[in-house]
């Protein structure tokens, strides 16, 4: 959303797609968790905007604004109040200069996208032998090790191992006195 405020990435993205998929898809990720087709379509959304010069050129600068990451931070940690060790996490790493410029570099790689988008498809079709196989080519590329590096220091992969604070067990009965 604080994306879809800034003018040169509103600008790229008209002359490319269809801004009231956008807006539509920008409206039911607001409306609370999307289903499964907001998801998929958000994707696609999203993988065509990766593979689109302008839009990828747009969103790179984006990322390289240091004013935009500062206004992107407290919306990562609060839309991840659930997970607030990695939304801290998150937040301190897109402030992080050396982050943005690690995923610039990953971003604008072609294979790395391409090993990207592998596991993407791998993990939502559920072939955990073809997400391994995509994880293991992707950590490959030493941008994106390196990326991995810079946000490990942030604690943002020691997070990501740790469940939601908000539990899923089902409540205990009172016991009878």
């Amino acid at each position: 959303m604080a994306a879809w405020l800034v003018p040169q990435f509103r600008n790229a993205l008209q002359q490319l797609i269809d801004l009231d998929e956008v807006t539509q898809l920008l409206t039911a990720l607001a409306a609370g968790a999307p289903d499964e087709q907001t998801r998929r379509r958000s994707l696609e959304l999203v993988r065509t905007a990766s593979e689109t010069d302008g839009i990828r050129q747009a969103v790179l600068r984006l990322i390289g604004d240091a004013e935009f990451r500062a206004e992107i931070a407290p919306v990562i940690v609060t839309a991840l109040a659930d997970r607030p060790g990695l939304g801290r996490a998150l937040g301190a790493a897109v402030l992080d200069t050396e982050v943005a410029g690690e995923l610039i570099r990953v971003l604008d790689s072609e294979r790395a996208r391409t090993g990207l988008w592998k596991a993407i498809d791998s993990q939502l079709a559920g072939r955990r032998v073809r997400l391994l196989t995509a994880a293991v080519s992707l950590l490959a590329k030493r941008d994106v090790r390196r990326l991995l590096w810079t946000l490990r220091r942030h604690g943002v992969l020691r997070e990501l191992r740790h469940e939601s604070v908000v539990s899923t067990a089902p409540a205990e009965e009172p016991h009878a006195s």
